[in-house]
């Protein structure tokens, strides 16, 4: 667009630019434009970064990049969307099956990942007294979520964007090498729940919230009256909140208060030697052993802030001008 404007500037041999000084200026202008975009388009090449794929639909563009191609310990592929960071797989054999991202060990879906499959939270059980989870997941991302499944275990992800599941399947391995019964439903989350029986999850992870464009849909009480219905009567809801734009903890801790949920809210850092990014988590169920289980206690706050009033936020009203940070 930028060289149109260029070629058009430079063919005008009419006044309409005023003189001949003021066109100088503007093809100088469009160059300078134009090459400051070029240098940003550049930056994660220089940065060991490199884009290998790329896919544009009515979505946006995702895009693929391979990061440290030249050193195996941290070689690794990663997933974007537009701003969004939507997760990463490393190549070597011992950590491409490590949970990464905002999914960590100690994350909140971690966490309750662990809980959930050894509800004694005994370390040195056997593998065999884990317990079999039924998991829902709102977001497929490259599928790192997947890497918490076991043989028995049945995992069902919702995903909008088909495109999301094509690249997560070419170019990561998380789905291809989970241990779970797993299925990938394309479409609305919510559309997709609410036409379904219910699911009877153990865990439903919900992790769409991360993006400058969030589904306000999914948040609101007619939304958690789903997923009400598809979790079992102790099962629980994690929430990925980790969004740069807003604070989506107030209206979720609302629609606790309404639903009568008891919550978690975990906070986890960063751990850059593993892939894994600081992230935040609120853990809603109306199972108190869950909630009270020591684990899940001592990773979690109850911040100052957690009885600020917000109105419910229903399909007939939300304020997203209320929670912007």
């Amino acid at each position: 667009l930028l060289a149109c404007v260029l070629f058009a500037l430079m063919a005008d041999t009419s006044k309409s630019l005023g003189n001949s000084k003021r066109k100088t200026v503007w093809i100088v202008l469009v160059i300078v434009i134009g090459s400051v975009g070029s240098f940003m388009q550049g930056r994660r090449t220089q940065q060991n970064q490199i884009a290998i794929d790329n896919s544009r639909n009515f979505f946006g563009v995702l895009t693929i990049y391979e990061d440290h191609w030249t050193d195996p310990a941290e070689h690794k592929y990663l997933m974007q969307h537009g701003t969004t960071f939507h997760g990463l797989q490393f190549v070597d054999e011992d950590k491409k099956l490590q949970p990464t991202a905002y999914y960590g060990y100690n994350s909140g879906v971690g966490l309750a990942m662990k809980v959930l499959s050894n509800p004694n939270s005994d370390p040195n059980a056997p593998a065999d007294t884990e317990q079999n989870k039924h998991v829902g997941i709102v977001g497929l991302g490259v599928g790192t979520v997947a890497t918490y499944a076991k043989p028995g275990d049945r995992y069902r992800i919702y995903e909008i964007n088909p495109e999301v599941e094509r690249l997560a399947r070419e170019h990561f391995t998380y789905l291809k090498s989970c241990k779970a019964d797993l299925k990938v439903i394309i479409g609305d989350a919510r559309l997709s729940m609410e036409n379904e029986p219910p699911q009877n999850f153990d865990l439903l992870v919900m992790d769409a919230f991360s993006s400058d464009s969030v589904p306000l849909h999914l948040l609101t009480k007619e939304a958690f009256e789903i997923y009400l219905k598809h979790i079992k009567p102790e099962g629980v809801i994690a929430f990925h909140i980790s969004s740069l734009h807003l604070d989506l903890n107030q209206v979720i801790w609302k629609q606790a208060d309404c639903f009568n949920l008891k919550t978690a809210w975990i906070e986890s850092e960063e751990w850059p030697e593993y892939g894994v990014l600081a992230a935040d988590w609120i853990l809603l169920t109306k199972n108190e052993e869950f909630i009270n289980n020591r684990i899940i206690q001592r990773a979690s706050e109850d911040p100052e802030d957690r009885y600020i009033k917000t109105k419910q936020w229903t399909d007939d009203h939300s304020n997203i001008f209320q929670i912007f940070k």
